[in-house]
Formats: C-alpha cells, sequence, structure tokens
C-alpha cells in the first residue's frame, strides 16, 4: 500500500509527463492555450511539491515515534534487531552493505590469512547503494519543470551620430512653404572721398554700389517610413511598440540628417575647393576660400568619419603624426575649428563655413501614426506604425559655404 508521499510523488510524476508531452508537440516553442496548459500544470506541480514536502515529514516522524517505542518495550534489542524483525522493512547501514557483500567477504577472508597492517589493505570496489529517481533541476522533467530562465528586455539598436542640428539655425513655420530672400550678388565700390572743392568736382562723388537680390521658395519635405506588426505582437509584447517606434524615429533622424546635407551641397552658388597636394592643405585652403571669397567666417567642419580618420593618421617624414597623435587627442579641431563627423556627409567631400546661415524649419515634429484600415490589413489584425517628420531646408547665403573635395 502506497504511503500518502508516495501518491503524491506519483501525480506530480504524472504532471511532469504530461508538460513534457505538450512541449514536444509544440516542438519546445508552446503558444497560447498549450502555454496557459503548462503554466497551469506547473503551478499545481508546485502545489503537489509542498504537499509531498509535509507528507514526508509526517511519515519520517511517525516512523520515529514507532521506532522509539519499540525500543522502550525491547530494550535488549539494537537497531540492526529491529531492522530483521519479520514484517519489518529492511533497513541496512553502510556497514551491513560493505560486510554482506560477497566480494569483500572473500577478500577480508584472503587478507586474514595472508595477515599484515590493515592499514596496508586496499579494499575491492563494492556495489553502490542503489538511489530512487533523482530530483535535478537539470531535467525539465524533473526539479527543471520549475526553474524558469531569466529575460534581459534591453534591445541594443545601432545609433548613429544625429549632431547636424546643433550646427544650423532651427526655426518653426506653419505653413508649407517659405519665401525668403537670398542676396546672389553684391558689389562693393566705396572708397575714400575727398571734400569737394567746387560744385562740379566730380572726385567728391560717392561711388555706387550694388546688390542683387532674389526671393527663393523653401518647401516642406515629409520624410517617411512604415512597419507593419501583428495586432497580438503589439498586444502580447510589452515592450515590441515602444521598440519599433524608437527605431522608426531613428530612422526618420537619420535620413533627415542626410537630407539636409543633401539640399545643401544641391545648392547653387556654395563655394568649392578642389583638392590641393593632401588633406591638411586642401582643408586650409577651404578655410581661407570661406574667408577671402564668400566674405564669412567659418565656424567649423563637417566630415565624414572615414575622411577624418584619414586626416588624423597622416605622418611627416619621420613617422611623426601630424594631429599629435593617439597620446594627445583632445578636442576634435582642425585648423582652430571644431570637427562635427557625420555619415550624412558622402565620403570624399566636406563642408565648411558659417554653417547657420543653413536654416531648418521644422513643420511638424516627428510623430507616430498606427493603423489597420489599409486594404485587407484589417481582416487580418495587422497595424502600421507609420513615423513622419516634416520640414523645410533653406541655405540663406550659398557663398558662406564651401564644399571641399580631399581627392
Amino acid at each position: 500500500m502506497k504511503t500518502p508521499s508516495q501518491k503524491i510523488a506519483a501525480q506530480i510524476k504524472s504532471l511532469g509527463n504530461e508538460v513534457m508531452a505538450i512541449y514536444k508537440e509544440h516542438n519546445d516553442q508552446p503558444t497560447g492555450d498549450a502555454l496557459k496548459s503548462i503554466t497551469e500544470k506547473r503551478e499545481q506541480m508546485e502545489t503537489l511539491n509542498t504537499q509531498y514536502l509535509e507528507a514526508e515529514e509526517a511519515e519520517k516522524g511517525k516512523d520515529a515515534v514507532k521506532a522509539h517505542l519499540d525500543r522502550l518495550e525491547n530494550p535488549g534489542k539494537t537497531g540492526g534487531d529491529f531492522a530483521r524483525e519479520p514484517g519489518r522493512p529492511q533497513i541496512k547501514t553502510l556497514a551491513d552493505i560493505v560486510m554482506e557483500d560477497e566480494a569483500f567477504k572473500s577478500w577480508f577472508v584472503e587478507k586474514a590469512k595472508e595477515g599484515g597492517p590493515a592499514g596496508q589493505f586496499r579494499s575491492p570496489s563494492v556495489q553502490t547503494v542503489s538511489l530512487k529517481t533523482l530530483v535535478t533541476g537539470a531535467s525539465d522533467s524533473s526539479a527543471g519543470a520549475f526553474i524558469r530562465s531569466d529575460y534581459d528586455a534591453d534591445v541594443a539598436l545601432p545609433y548613429r551620430a544625429r549632431n547636424l542640428r546643433d550646427l544650423v539655425t532651427i526655426a518653426t513655420t506653419g505653413s508649407d512653404t517659405i519665401e525668403y530672400t537670398q542676396e546672389t550678388a553684391r558689389e562693393n565700390n566705396a572708397r575714400v572721398v575727398p571734400e569737394a572743392r567746387f560744385l562740379t568736382d566730380a572726385a567728391a562723388a560717392a561711388p555706387e554700389s550694388g546688390l542683387t537680390l532674389e526671393k527663393k521658395v523653401a518647401v516642406v519635405e515629409d520624410i517617411e517610413t512604415w512597419i507593419p506588426a501583428t495586432r497580438n505582437a503589439l498586444s502580447d509584447a510589452g515592450q515590441m511598440r515602444q521598440l519599433i517606434e524608437g527605431e522608426l524615429r531613428g530612422m526618420v533622424a537619420d535620413r533627415f540628417e542626410d537630407y539636409i546635407v543633401a539640399k545643401v551641397l544641391a545648392t547653387p552658388g556654395i563655394l568649392v575647393q578642389t583638392f590641393v597636394t593632401d588633406k591638411i592643405v586642401t582643408g586650409r585652403k577651404a578655410q581661407t576660400k570661406v574667408e577671402y571669397t564668400g566674405l564669412a567666417q567659418a565656424n567649423g567642419y563637417l566630415m565624414n568619419p572615414q575622411d577624418w580618420e584619414d586626416i588624423q593618421l597622416m605622418r611627416d617624414g619621420e613617422g611623426r603624426f601630424y594631429l599629435g597623435g593617439p597620446i594627445s587627442a583632445g578636442a576634435q579641431t582642425f585648423w582652430g575649428q571644431p570637427v562635427t563627423r557625420n555619415v550624412a556627409i558622402p565620403q570624399g567631400l566636406g563642408l565648411t563655413g558659417d554653417l547657420r546661415t543653413v536654416k531648418v524649419y521644422d513643420r511638424e515634429q516627428t510623430q507616430i501614426f498606427t493603423t489597420d484600415s489599409h486594404g485587407d490589413l484589417f481582416i487580418k489584425s495587422i497595424s502600421v506604425l507609420l513615423c513622419v517628420a516634416r520640414a523645410a531646408v533653406a541655405v540663406k547665403r550659398p557663398a558662406a559655404l564651401t564644399q571641399i573635395n580631399w581627392s
């Protein structure tokens, strides 16, 4: 007849087998009702395990009391005698197991015949004690069924430098177009004029200068992208919506910086510095062109990281770094101006000048829209997350900027 603890153990084993069968049926990836069933069965196993421990403790207590009573009733008998009484379960000590082992008996007889110190004896291997099924966390059909893996919800996402908005001028607009005036030509004939000596003294006449102005229009552009996701994915995975929205905003921000650079480089009237000698010389001449030809003051360089790396690794004839090398690398400056690295500008090109003359008009900040009303998305339980940013870019004074050709 089974004890209460044995009955409970059988129930735990049965539930464990049912859990393993569900895992096997779903290729170790149960979902929906199957996952719910596993959770329920594991909770039942946890409850039964508590009951099992209580029952086992009670049985041990009962056996201990019974053995104590037997000793009181039969003071001449030892624990080994009780164990060998008819009707009692045979309880053997480790010494009993060793002394009754046939291999040990024959070895002991031989050694007794040979004589010699017992300390020099080397006993043969003795059959070990047989154990019941081991409860282990290494098996999903045992304690492993109760062990749940930890989950780290942090996802490392790609991130590129987004720093162009720190260099240009930012404004807002409430329209889809912005009109502005751009100076396209400037003629400065100012000179020192002497005091007139007589009414018709032409030398005392002030010279005329001139400006050519042109109306320009900056058009608001939309930068958009979208990602589809099932309704279940957005509902069941709590972090999925946050992850998708974060990635969408990052994608739009990256493409907006690409758009700013492309708009500037395509603007008619910006100056161009061709390659001269090497990149160090070329970069310095570009700054001079901004000041001398463009009549502006450069406030920085915009470079692709690859081009800036080439400049930093340049060495003189003795192998010394021109820019100081890795030990002295501090502030990122080139010919006294800060360097901004950004992959938005293509490798092989650079930009310097008064970058504040580039103006960005924000029409709408980046927004996320969600819908399932497109086509047959609704009946398929699919939602679309759309990210949109709207802005316009104007180069107010093209001559204040110089494009650098690094080769």
